[in-house]
């Protein structure tokens, strides 16, 4: 027997639910079956229901319900959910769902700690747990409680993998704000000195192809290639591919930069001379600044808008915010995502790899690579310590371009994943690498379909060389002035209030404490790198904001003294 519409059954000791030739529960102990799972506090380890290990319940969970059948179990697990955990059941099939909300056999409870959702889409899965709030949970238990998931397993299956990825990602981010932000934010106020003589990213248009450069393994193989047909190309090298181009006495139309920290200045400073005077640099308002002093002032800024501050906003007011990107991570992937909106032509890729072929993890002359061999002796081999470096993480094996495996990490791999995001609808993305992940884009098969896809006929709507350097000032220097001062008239009461709120720590004054939070909001950055997922009024956790706002107001008042209509004379504030 066979049924398209959802049939409830009784069975003598419960209702089930028979649909589209299934019994969604036990047909002897319908409901028991349901709350003996909850009571085993036991979770399958995948959606098909094969228990292989056993995950005990936890705080701050979210547990995962896939089917809301009758909602046998729901009550009990309740009754047993650990502190700040919350239970999210979602439905996939609209009669299921209606079925359990018009029959009362189905006793649906009523708590603030219960969601349930029909939808059976993974964005609006994640959209609801963003809704609950992602905070607020360090894992997701999936539990299964009836049947109901058999029918649509690998809907669910996609929504448990998404809402696994939001809560991982999110605090993948946290780590990353944890160690980066402070940093990003000192980098952004030192460039705002550099905007002046700078361009915005934005005014970088054109119809051309533009060829994107990584240093992976892959790029060996491209070289030659690279060099015929030099001149059918815009060239944008990311900054670890700088010292192998100019090496084959190849130089790039645009270098690319997003990291933060010194570590690639490496890149840059043996060719700091005559060999990238003339070279502009396309880089992140939170790069390092001694890199854009290199290349200033061929300069084009973007945004990273790695978090929603405050700081933006009156960025955006003073019309200082270079064009926002999203917050990428990757340079490769931050610099094929800029060749998308500089050019409306074909964008090609090569050197993007996002793997370790042979073990290697960047292409001849890099300056990784270059390091390997310099300390290479009779004990340390040339390649070992690239092959140590790649065993010390925890590997993948993938299924690469070519339709072999290849060795990868996670870190790589979700890279590709968001590559894959940018350019999986695109027919103008193509990719000259053989080796690697997938990255979304077409393969390039042989170098007549590279000669003819370069002589497509393009028409020009923009400039995208030296010339646009003439251009008018997109970044006036009094409007950073003004936007510094601003800043520092924010931090001055900040400091002392806190000081104020500190010397009196024995009287409780919840006015005073208000009135510091309230001021606070507007200085997030000051915060953003602290543990803590929200602001508190604690006693240490204020010490702590104090040593932020009074470094950062140093800083800023230095960095309003070197402006150049402040030089000379002092800086009043």
């Amino acid at each position: 027997m066979s049924s398209d519409i959802p049939l409830l059954k009784d069975t003598g000791r419960g209702f089930t639910i028979f649909y589209k030739g299934k019994h969604l529960y036990s047909p002897r102990k319908p409901y028991e079956s349901a709350v003996d799972r909850v009571k085993r506090l036991s979770v399958p380890s995948d959606i098909t229901g094969q228990e292989k290990y056993k995950t005990l319940l936890a705080e701050k969970s979210l547990i995962f319900i896939p089917a809301i059948g009758l909602a046998y179990g729901f009550k009990e697990l309740l009754e047993i959910l650990p502190a700040e955990s919350h239970i999210l059941c979602i439905e996939a099939d609209q009669q299921l769902m209606a079925l359990a909300f018009a029959q009362k056999a189905a006793v649906i409870p009523s708590d603030p700690r219960l969601t349930i959702v029909r939808t059976t889409d993974p964005a609006g899965a994640v959209k609801t747990l963003r809704d609950i709030g992602t905070d607020k949970f360090r894992r997701l238990i999936p539990l299964y409680l009836s049947g109901g998931f058999h029918l649509y397993r690998e809907t669910y299956n996609n929504m448990q993998k998404s809402l696994e990825d939001e809560i991982r990602r999110f605090w993948q981010n946290k780590m990353t704000l944890i160690n980066m932000a402070d940093l990003w934010i000192k980098n952004l106020f030192e460039n705002l000195l550099s905007l002046p003589e700078a361009r915005d990213i934005g005014t970088l248009k054109t119809a051309k192809a533009i060829l994107v450069i990584g240093a992976g393994p892959s790029l060996e193989k491209n070289i030659a290639l690279l060099r015929d047909y030099r001149a059918g190309f815009i060239l944008i090298a990311v900054d670890t591919v700088l010292p192998i181009l100019l090496a084959q006495e190849i130089v790039p139309d645009y270098v690319f930069a997003l990291e933060a920290q010194i570590a690639n200045l490496q890149d840059f400073i043996p060719y700091a001379g005559d060999s990238i005077s003339g070279i502009p640099l396309i880089c992140d308002i939170t790069s390092n600044p001694a890199v854009v002093r290199l290349f200033s002032p061929n300069v084009f800024f973007f945004s990273s808008h790695f978090f929603p501050l405050r700081l933006f906003r009156r960025l955006q007011e003073n019309e200082l915010l270079p064009t926002p990107f999203p917050a990428l991570g990757s340079v490769g992937v931050a610099a094929v995502y800029a060749a998308l909106n500089i050019t409306s032509g074909p964008v090609l890729v090569a050197g993007l790899d996002f793997s370790f072929p042979c073990h290697k993890t960047h292409a001849r002359g890099s300056p990784a690579n270059l390091a390997m061999l310099h300390r290479a002796d009779r004990l340390t081999p040339v390649g070992l310590t690239s092959y140590e470096q790649v065993l010390s993480r925890p590997l993948l094996k993938l299924k690469g371009k070519g339709g072999g495996v290849v060795v990868t990490d996670l870190v790589l791999q979700s890279y590709s994943v968001q590559l894959k995001e940018h350019l999986g609808n695109l027919n103008r993305a193509y990719d000259l690498g053989r080796q690697g992940l997938p990255l979304g884009a077409r393969l390039i098969k042989n170098e007549k379909e590279l000669a003819e896809i370069l002589k497509e006929p393009c028409k020009e709507n923009g400039q995208t060389g030296k010339d646009k350097l003439s251009a008018i000032k997109a970044f006036p220097a009094s409007r950073i002035d003004h936007l510094l001062r601003g800043e520092i008239h924010r931090l001055e009461p900040v400091i002392e209030e806190i000081r104020a709120h500190l010397n009196h720590a024995d009287v409780e004054d919840s006015r005073e404490q208000e009135n510091i939070m309230l001021l606070l909001e507007e200085l997030d950055y000051l915060y953003l790198h602290f543990p803590e997922l929200k602001m508190e009024s604690n006693r240490p956790y204020l010490l702590r904001v104090l040593h932020s706002a009074a470094t950062c107001h140093k800083r800023l008042t230095n960095l309003l003294s070197r402006m150049p209509c402040n030089q000379g004379r002092t800086a009043g504030v």
